[in-house]
């Protein structure tokens, strides 16, 4: 893949660098909330603004404008990225499709023979579009859910390490539970896939033939057996659908169990003085960037 993306790899992997500095940005942000919250929203020693030219108001709004212009670079960044992959994927598209096709000419007549039409077409399109999104989509997610979960977990064993463990409470139940739906749910996403190049397949390779078909009037023959070959492909998207669409947000629910001993234990720190609200909005900020990636962890 390397020496193929020779010329595109810049275009290809600027959505990593993007998240490096989104991550970036998303973890400076609460610190600068943290000064905000603590020096100047609950600081008692900080007596009253008496005007407009006050150092302490000064101070303050020079920290709200940082946050506006980090969240706009951020959004901007965003943006850049979308277009970016965009163009890059679709020149990273073209020249995989190009290659295929060149080695499928050059295969001998007795190796294209042993493949279907419709075989080799979801090879040039399905396959590429498959390693497209991949490359533009999946990569810069891996790389942000990795390293988020290494910064947010040392972040938090800085600021409190006895909570920190709270965050790891349910996770022997979790790793199980996901064990077992996994291998669940691979079996169903081989059968979708299988069922739905089939149909892709049979839709290729009728369209191909069709002279013949009409030929021989078997029209609603074939229709019916691409009904049949649809429904069932359907059915399968639709139960693996179900199935996943019910157990995943429990098993996030299970991931968050944790947070409510922080809530609990963090206040109580709060109240006897032992934390600042700074702190604990920071710890809580942190807390919530290592949930998702530790359910994604937890089903690799």
């Amino acid at each position: 893949l390397w020496g193929m993306t020779k010329g595109l790899r810049l275009m290809l992997f600027f959505p990593l660098f993007v998240s490096a500095i989104s991550l970036i940005i998303q973890f400076v942000l609460p610190l600068i909330q943290k000064i905000a919250v603590n020096d100047y929203l609950t600081n008692e020693s900080i007596r009253p603004v008496s005007s407009l030219g006050d150092p302490n108001l000064h101070a303050f709004v020079l920290i709200f404008m940082a946050i506006i212009a980090i969240d706009l670079v951020s959004r901007i960044l965003g943006v850049l990225q979308s277009r970016v992959s965009a163009i890059s994927g679709n020149k990273f598209t073209l020249m995989m499709r190009t290659l295929l096709y060149e080695k499928i000419s050059t295969l001998s007549i007795s190796s294209i023979s042993r493949k279907s039409t419709g075989d080799l077409m979801g090879r040039i399109t399905g396959d590429v579009n498959a390693v497209q999104g991949f490359m533009t989509g999946q990569l810069p997610s891996l790389f942000t859910q990795g390293a988020s979960f290494v910064l947010s977990l040392i972040l938090l064993l800085c600021l409190s390490p006895l909570m920190s463990l709270f965050v790891f409470v349910p996770m022997p139940f979790v790793v199980y539970l996901v064990a077992k739906f996994w291998s669940i749910m691979q079996n169903r996403n081989r059968k979708e896939w299988i069922r739905n190049h089939r149909v892709h397949i049979f839709l290729q390779d009728i369209l191909n033939g069709i002279r013949v078909v009409k030929a021989f009037g078997n029209e609603e023959r074939e229709i019916s057996t691409f009904k049949m070959r649809t429904e069932r492909a359907a059915k399968q998207s639709e139960s693996n659908a179900l199935l996943y669409d019910t157990v995943f947000p429990l098993l996030g629910f299970l991931v968050r169990i944790g947070s409510y001993f922080i809530l609990f234990y963090g206040n109580y720190l709060l109240f006897t003085g032992d934390m600042s609200y700074g702190e604990l909005h920071m710890f809580n900020t942190y807390a919530n960037y290592i949930y998702g990636p530790l359910l994604w962890i937890t089903f690799i």
